[in-house]
């Protein structure tokens, strides 16, 4: 599965908390290389991620979480050679889902090794948020990714301040806030 993966289940997310990975590299696992689902203050930092590609049971993150964890902070990782470079997942209504950072990151050559729609807020991209809902996107670099950051949630809000976007897709969006609701709600700057 993972490299590292956190995981207290739902009724024990409380009981998974205060987690430091750091300085660690994860490469070509069958999901991703650092992971969390249900737990509370995980930090993820500096940790070095890539080559990690879909397979039957994951969409090849270098890192991320699912299953609403809470106070989640990935910051100054290195993630490259992967179809998404930092994405959290669905909710699922399973954990309580509280803030994420993403502060710090270098995020390179992610994207499909096949096809791209760009018409999907779903598709791969340098930071993907499908679950959580106070997420903030602080002083990044994305380069030779296919989009920057994208959102197929409808609710909650993201603080995206300070990042470097380079595409390679041309029809990718740099920043794609899918629904009224978080777009009204999200704040973009710099």
């Amino acid at each position: 599965g993972d490299g590292i993966q956190i995981n207290a289940g739902q009724a024990l997310q409380n009981t998974a908390h205060h987690f430091y990975i750091g300085r660690n590299e994860s490469w070509g696992n069958k999901q991703t290389g650092f992971w969390t689902k249900q737990a509370v203050d995980v930090i993820f930092s500096q940790n070095i991620s890539h080559d990690h590609r879909p397979s039957n049971s994951s969409d090849g993150d270098c890192m991320g979480g699912q299953y609403g964890p809470t106070y989640v902070w990935y910051i100054y990782n290195k993630l490259y050679n992967c179809d998404y470079g930092i994405r959290i997942a669905s909710d699922s209504d399973l954990g309580s889902a509280g803030d994420i950072y993403v502060i710090g990151n270098e995020i390179s050559r992610i994207g499909p090794l096949g096809t791209y729609d760009p018409n999907s807020p779903w598709n791969e991209a340098a930071i993907s948020f499908w679950g959580n809902n106070s997420r903030y996107v602080i002083n990044n670099t994305m380069w030779g990714v296919p989009a920057g950051v994208m959102s197929p949630d409808s609710t909650g809000f993201i603080h995206i301040e300070n990042n470097i976007i380079g595409r390679n897709q041309p029809l990718g969006r740099d920043i794609w806030l899918d629904g009224s609701v978080i777009t009204s709600s999200s704040r973009v700057s710099n």
